[in-house]
């Protein structure tokens, strides 16, 4: 019979370092980062803030966003008038006050008629498809 041998696997020490070692590190670190900030001349900061300045950019990306979304907020009040206009034909189906019965019929007909154009024209894209908004200066058209 054979016996089975035994792999030993030798897993390697970790080694824990004192904690005042990590305080030297990050000293040393933050040293020389503050030599580094303090070595810099304030014309090298003006030019630096030169670079980064984004002020003119915010005012024409708010403009240009503004314009992007306008026809889809135009949309979305479209729709909003369309149910104002559902809610008010509404009140004149429920209401059977005359006791006129095919009235009812006629004005759901009416509804649907009215409500068939009404969609019709809120999807209607083709007064905005002329006009392609810039993105942060970049052209959208195709």
């Amino acid at each position: 019979m054979k016996q089975k041998q035994k792999v030993k696997v030798i897993a390697k020490k970790e080694t824990h370092y004192p904690a005042y070692y990590l305080g030297l590190v990050l000293a040393g670190v933050l040293l020389l980062e503050g030599l580094m900030l303090g070595a810099t001349s304030p014309e090298a900061w003006q030019q630096g803030l030169q670079v980064l300045d984004m002020s003119d950019a915010v005012s024409i990306v708010v403009v240009d966003i503004g314009l992007m979304v306008s026809p889809m907020m135009e949309q979305v009040s479209y729709v909003n008038d369309f149910y104002q206009a559902a809610a008010t034909e509404m009140i004149l189906l429920i209401d059977f006050s005359d006791h006129d019965f095919m009235a009812g019929p006629r004005l759901v007909m009416d509804a649907y008629d009215m409500a068939s154009v009404e969609v019709a024209n809120m999807i209607d894209f083709t007064a905005q498809a002329e006009y392609w908004p810039q993105v942060a200066g970049a052209s959208l058209q195709r």
